[in-house]
Parts: structure tokens; C-alpha cells; sequence
């Protein structure tokens, strides 16, 4: 963020920081297929996130409140059978932003998180091509999705700006799924009947 300063740490998290403002990234290029399993079962990624958090929080309350928006994961849910400790991991993130939410509200400090589901990035452009796919994989991808399109970076700013606005001032310890994926929905849609038509 502009004017932030960065916090010295952990690689695999980028945190930005002014006196009233943090977002906090845990992924990597290529995240995925690309993740190695030794990643996977490093703790530093999510000891990162709590260090980040706790120095805000302290920054933050000097100037009577702020806001940490966690960039989180659809995986938060449950991942792939590969992914296992990457997705307990998210979970475990996803847990801390509600309990910080809580925590820090006499501090007027707003904690929330985004489920980020699939997102068109040069990172994911290089596992698919790396897996096998076409140059042109985003397009076939847009197609299949529910709502006729991948995310893209700039859905995610959008959404991130919001939570860190005055817009999202009473919005603290929300997890939200960013994403068009609706748990505990299934089956295939029925387009609707149309009106008038011959039986």
C-alpha cells in the first residue's frame, strides 16, 4: 500500500503497513500444483500472519483503531487430498481473524478475511501451462464458471478497499467467501420455464 512501510519477516507473507491499515498475503506465485511439500508443513507462514497482526494492532491502537483485512483461501473449507496441511493451515487462519475480530474490538480494531476462490494471476497462468494446459486456458476457464468468469486481481482490491473503508466500519471478524462457490448447495441449475409456453 502506498505510504505503508514493510515489516521485516517471514518471506512467504507480504505486510504492508501505515499506522492505521494492514493486508496481509500468505500465498505464493503459483500456488497449488506449484507448492512443495516441505511448504506445507512449515508453520512459518501462519507464525507470520499472528507476528504481522500483533505488530499492527500495537501501531494501530496508538492512533485509537485500524483495520487488518487476511487474504485467506477457498481451502480454508478443505482442500484437495494434497493440500491437506496447506488447507488446515488456512483454516487455522481463518479462525484467528474471527477470535482477533473479537479480541480487538475495545481497541476499535476491525480483523476480517477473504476466501479468495480461483483467481486469474500470472501465477496461476504459469502452473496451468506448467500441468499441461494451453496458452489459452482463461478462456475455456471463464466459461465453465458460474458466473461467466474467473476472479481477477482487481475484483479482490475492490473488495479489500471496501473492508478496510469507513464504508465496512462496523464489519469486524467476518470471514467472507470470495468466491461463486455456495457450500451446501448441489446440482446442476434448470434454466427457468418460460412464460406462455405451450404445454
Amino acid at each position: 500500500m502506498s505510504g505503508g512501510r514493510q515489516l521485516d519477516g517471514d518471506p512467504h507473507a507480504e505486510r504492508r503497513l501505515d499506522d492505521r491499515v494492514l493486508v496481509v498475503t500468505g500465498g505464493t506465485q503459483g500456488l497449488g500444483a506449484a507448492i512443495a511439500a516441505a511448504e506445507l508443513a512449515d508453520e512459518g507462514a501462519y507464525r507470520a500472519v499472528i507476528a504481522a497482526c500483533d505488530e499492527a494492532a500495537r501501531l494501530m491502537r496508538r492512533g485509537g483503531g485500524g483495520s487488518i483485512v487476511n487474504i485467506i483461501t477457498m481451502a480454508s473449507h478443505g482442500g484437495e487430498p494434497a493440500l491437506t496441511a496447506y488447507a488446515a493451515s488456512k483454516g487455522a487462519l481463518a479462525t484467528l481473524t474471527r477470535n482477533a475480530g473479537h479480541q480487538l474490538q475495545p481497541d476499535r480494531i476491525r480483523v476480517n478475511g477473504l476466501n479468495i476462490g480461483w483467481t486469474a494471476t500470472e501465477g496461476e497462468h504459469a502452473v496451468q501451462t506448467e500441468t499441461g494446459e494451453p496458452d489459452d486456458w482463461l478462456a475455456a476457464a471463464d466459461r465453465g464458471a458460474p458466473l461467466g468468469r474467473l476472479l481477477r486481481p482487481d475484483d479482490i482490491a475492490q473488495m479489500v478497499t471496501y473492508l478496510l473503508s469507513e464504508a465496512a466500519a462496523i464489519v469486524t471478524g467476518s470471514v467472507i467467501d470470495f468466491d461463486q462457490t455456495v457450500h451446501g448447495s448441489s446440482g446442476e441449475h434448470v434454466p427457468p420455464a418460460r412464460t406462455g409456453a405451450a404445454a
